[in-house]
């Protein structure tokens, strides 16, 4: 009979023996006693600091004799280096953080990078000691630094106490408002309650999943003195360190075949991602949008896809599809995500047709995953209300549609060329391929009369490459309004696709928002397109398919920025696939990207703020979190708590969420700009009326009682004078008079008309009396978009 609890008891006495042994090496003692100084001086007192700072010199000192005394004994270890070199730049930040005359945020900068170099000292001298594998090690690392980093916001500076205090900027109010009714009443708004007073928009099909989240956790917590307002300050921070992890597992898997060099590409991607600037423009503590959780659940439903065809598993598929799901119900680049994946198995059953592999392989995995993701109005729906399935944007319709119907095409082709592929095996996906490949020309027969009755009724053939052109010409802002919001505006103004000149100053700009993976980005470009060509591999046709029309849409637009972070810093991190990883690479062309990633930190580095980590970003992440003139306007705010609950202020935009979230009083307009009419006439009254009596006509239409405004208005006066003298067209009340639509070119695009939920278009009327019907805006009917603005609007009889 096996006794347990001896059996326990030899268990616990080893571990213990095993850590006594590591703690008697003493370059494993040197670097947890370093670790240790790195922390314990961030918190303490300057005497107490030196203290520790001159306690780490000296241990840089005693880690290089001993190395000595290994090499004199024959204990060569290349490996054992790498120890006094991360004390060394543990101790360069301690020391930089003691200088004199620094300001208190450059403190802590020092302080944060001297605590992520002990770190990954730390996880490195772990690995020396055979504890943990080095890619397990640095990954734990990065994961704990990236943490570290995005959670810099949420802290208090010293002398600084309006920081860690307020969420940032203003969007962030809107999701914690909505959050702070459900954490009281257990259930998501209808409609809006504090804003558009006069005209209330629903909020039914509002993805709200973020909010639903934060109050969630918020009621979990509670007991243990957490408010909700601490969640939605943290909650941020830890999904972003959670999106590096996922983003380290999924390069790891999109280059498998290339192993072992996919886990330096893996591990490069999420130290880069972990230090990018733009991915800390919405993934950082302070930051409650639905950015940081919306970027886990794409990255994660990008992972779990690949897992499906690459293990070819509806279970994967299933995983992926139910993440996609809660991605359609949190954020609304949702779209994109579903873009992606439909570039991706266009291109990958083009490759496998090129390989002469099966090219309707993927497609299972794709449908699947792609149509539990449109169960989303089974979520989102009114309250009393059925859920309502409406027609698909015709983005996602060619993004869904395309992709199947060119895979059956291309491998019926391929199996009149060269023949069927038998697949082995008794699982479920094995017999359907079989089943797929055996039956393909019914399949592909079947295919053209979907395509036909898809044709007539929903969406004309000749459309998709129109839609197309608009999708990519759409990525510079158009539309009024849009046009004088800051994050609207191209990154690169003055980028011309024909101009060679102009791509430099581009260049140095996205370096400066994106960090250095833009530039080893776009050197990989051609080595990925390579690899397409001359291996079945999925992974460099994902990578492009999710990265370059993003670095085309940050080019246009900034507000991309954060968006594009991730898929530029995937894509600048497959120069890892080149890196030396074996004892035989020292000897090839490798030596060379090795090198280059080397010498980087050292070159880009110089005359920057923060030694070795400012190619990737340095401490910019850490001061992604202010929250700006929020807190000059927090007595504004306070004092407008303290009015009658019947307040309505009239405001511009930009302080609308502020006011309904943390006053909760009405305001006329919020950031999210729903009814543009609405913004007009406000932009008419700060800007444009002179006469006191047209000033208040415009107030009272919106029952005003007060009218705030600050001092960034003087600057920004340009914003609202455009918008006050252009013209955004009018309403015209569909429903109520009964008006009958006819489609004057666009054969069929009348269907988009149908479930028209308010009864109205916004409209403009040309010169030849046609009415042209706006239909594809954030204001669209049936959510559906199509062409607009210029001479793509799509024009209609009302008769």
């Amino acid at each position: 009979m096996v006794n347990y609890e001896t059996e326990t008891v030899d268990i616990q006495r080893n571990r213990s023996q095993n850590i006594v042994k590591h703690f008697e090496e003493p370059l494993f003692t040197i670097s947890v006693i370093a670790f240790l100084c790195s922390i314990i001086k961030a918190f303490t007192n300057k005497f107490i600091g030196n203290t520790l700072t001159g306690l780490t010199g000296l241990l840089f000192i005693v880690s290089i004799y001993f190395i000595y005394l290994y090499y004199k004994s024959k204990r060569i270890n290349y490996y054992f280096l790498g120890v006094p070199l991360l004390i060394g730049i543990t101790l360069m930040f301690m020391w930089m953080s003691l200088e004199q005359n620094l300001g208190q945020f450059a403190i802590r900068d020092y302080n944060t990078f001297s605590i992520i170099s002990g770190i990954f000292l730390l996880f490195y001298a772990i690995f020396l000691h055979g504890i943990l594998e080095f890619r397990f090690s640095m990954i734990f690392a990065i994961f704990i630094s990236s943490l570290l980093l995005h959670l810099a916001p949420a802290v208090t500076v010293d002398n600084l106490g309006w920081t860690g205090k307020y969420l940032t900027a203003l969007d962030p109010y809107f999701y914690y408002r909505q959050a702070n009714h459900i954490f009281g009443s257990g259930h998501t708004l209808d409609r809006e309650i504090l804003v558009y007073p006069v005209d209330p928009p629903s909020l039914s099909s509002v993805a709200l999943f973020a909010s639903v989240f934060m109050a969630s956790i918020a009621l979990v917590i509670k007991p243990l003195g957490f408010t909700l307002h601490d969640v939605a300050i943290l909650y941020p921070a830890i999904f972003a360190a959670f999106t590096v992890l996922i983003i380290y597992l999924l390069v790891r898997e999109l280059f498998s075949d290339f192993e072992p060099y996919n886990y330096a590409a893996a591990l490069l991607a999420a130290l880069t991602l972990a230090l990018n600037p733009a991915f800390a423009v919405k993934a950082i503590a302070t930051n409650c949008e639905d950015d940081a959780l919306g970027m886990f659940l794409t990255c994660t439903s990008f992972l779990l896809f690949m897992l499906s065809i690459r293990r070819k598993s509806f279970l994967w598929a299933i995983l992926s599809g139910f993440s996609f799901l809660m991605l359609n119900v949190t954020y609304s680049a949702y779209i994109y995500a579903v873009t992606v994946m439909g570039i991706f198995a266009t291109l990958y059953a083009i490759i496998n047709f090129i390989h002469k592999k099966n090219c309707a392989e993927h497609i299972p995995y794709f449908l699947v995953a792609i149509a539990l993701s449109q169960l989303h109005p089974l979520i989102m729906h009114a309250h009393g209300e059925l859920p309502k399935f409406v027609v698909p944007s015709s983005l996602f319709m060619i993004s869904f549609f395309v992709p199947i119907f060119l895979s059956f095409i291309l491998e019926s082709l391929r199996v009149n060329l060269y023949g069927k592929i038998d697949i082995s095996g008794d699982r479920i996906e094995q017999k359907l391929e079989n089943l797929i490949e055996q039956n393909i020309s019914i399949i592909c027969i079947l295919m053209l009369i979907i395509a036909v009755i898809f044709s007539i009724s929903v969406m004309d053939p000749g459309r998709i490459g129109d839609i197309i052109v608009y999708t990519i010409k759409g990525a510079k802002v158009s539309e009024i309004i849009g046009m004088t919001t800051a994050e609207q505006n191209p990154m690169c103004g003055s980028f011309d696709i024909m101009n060679i000149n102009t791509y430099f100053k581009c260049m140095s700009t996205l370096k400066d928002t994106l960090g250095i993976s833009v530039i080893f980005g776009l050197l990989m470009i051609p080595i990925l397109i390579y690899l397409i060509l001359i291996r079945h591999t999925p992974g460099p046709i994902f990578v492009l398919a999710w990265s370059l029309p993003m670095i085309w849409g940050v080019i246009n637009k900034s507000q991309y920025q954060f968006v594009a972070s991730v898929p530029i810093v995937v894509l600048g991190s497959t120069i890892g696939l080149l890196f030396i990883m074996k004892k035989e690479d020292m000897e090839s062309l490798r030596i060379i990207p090795t090198i280059i990633l080397i010498a980087t930190p050292i070159f880009f580095s110089y005359g920057g703020s923060v030694p070795l980590f400012d190619p990737f970003g340095g401490a910019a992440v850490m001061y992604r979190g202010l929250p700006g003139d929020r807190v000059l306007w927090d007595s504004t705010l306070q004092w407008l708590k303290t009015q009658p609950p019947d307040t309505v202020v009239l405001t511009w935009w930009d302080y609308g969420h502020w006011i309904s979230a943390v006053s909760n009083r009405t305001s006329i307009l919020d950031n999210r700009k729903v009814n543009r009419f609405q913004v007009q006439d406000v932009a008419r009254f700060h800007v444009l009326v002179e006469n006191e009596t047209e000033a208040l006509k415009i107030a009272r239409r919106y029952n005003s009682t007060l009218v705030i405004i600050d001092y960034t208005m003087i600057g920004k006066s340009g914003a609202p004078h455009f918008i006050a003298t252009s013209g955004l067209g009018a309403y015209i009340p569909l429903h109520q008079i009964g008006a009958e639509i006819e489609c004057i070119n666009g054969g069929n695009c009348d269907i988009l008309i149908n479930n028209i939920g308010s009864g109205y278009a916004y409209t403009n009327i040309s010169k030849n009396g046609l009415i042209l019907i706006d239909l594809a805006s954030e204001f669209i009917i049936n959510r559906t978009e199509v062409n607009l603005y210029g001479d793509t609007y799509y024009k209609y009889i009302v008769e």
